[in-house]
């Protein structure tokens, strides 16, 4: 009941303390000094919850490195298969109101996608086929594609996980229909960014083809 009730007391003051700081001054622009006292009070803040590993909304403690990866990390990616053949990245977006990292993380969890049974599976994955072809089919008609912005636009929360557009523009976007997909494994060796022997292998885990 305590930290409910300092949490809500910590994220008032915040709301409060933001809009103090945007509060044009004579001048027209915001006040410096309003300004550098909300950014101590949310450092103070922040250095509070790193200390006790308390959560004080919107104020979080995230561990950088809570284990030592090994020489090759795997991931599990899902890819778009179109009508030509061809293999596809997924734009972020598309997967909405679903998120890409729970989708593919889904998948590899116990109890997840490769614990159903084959008919599951391939019930699961048209599903998920569907949903994707029916974002790209509005992508290349230059409509909007995703549903977490619809609302409140720019000022939508963000998800976990940022990731970049893939489809910028209709002519970023494939042409050809998708009717696959593909779970795919990747290695890669944490030895830093533009090393070409990053890459270790990949594989083929799954897929689901639409009858064609």
């Amino acid at each position: 009941m305590r930290s409910a009730i300092a949490g809500a007391a910590v994220f008032i003051v915040f709301v409060i303390g933001a809009f103090v700081a945007a509060y044009s001054g004579r001048a027209g622009s915001p006040s410096r000094f309003r300004i550098s006292l909300f950014l101590v009070y949310c450092l103070a803040i922040s250095a509070a919850v790193g200390l006790t590993r308390r959560q004080l909304f919107p104020f979080h403690h995230w561990p950088l490195f809570e284990i030592l990866l090994p020489d090759t990390v795997y991931f599990g990616r899902l890819m778009a298969v179109d009508s030509a053949g061809a293999e596809h990245e997924i734009d972020y977006r598309a997967w909405q109101p679903l998120n890409v990292e729970d989708v593919a993380t889904w998948a590899h969890r116990q109890g997840g996608f490769f614990a159903l049974d084959s008919a599951a599976q391939v019930r699961a994955g048209l599903y998920l086929l569907r949903h994707v072809e029916a974002a790209r089919q509005r992508a290349v008609a230059g409509r909007t594609i995703g549903s977490n912005r619809r609302v409140l636009g720019p000022f939508a929360a963000p998800t976990f996980v940022l990731f970049r557009r893939v489809w910028t523009d209709p002519g970023s976007v494939p042409k050809a229909p998708f009717v696959g997909l593909r779970w795919v494994v990747e290695g890669w060796r944490p030895l830093g960014p533009g090393r070409s022997d990053n890459f270790v292998s990949r594989s083929v885990r799954h897929e689901v083809m639409l009858r064609r």
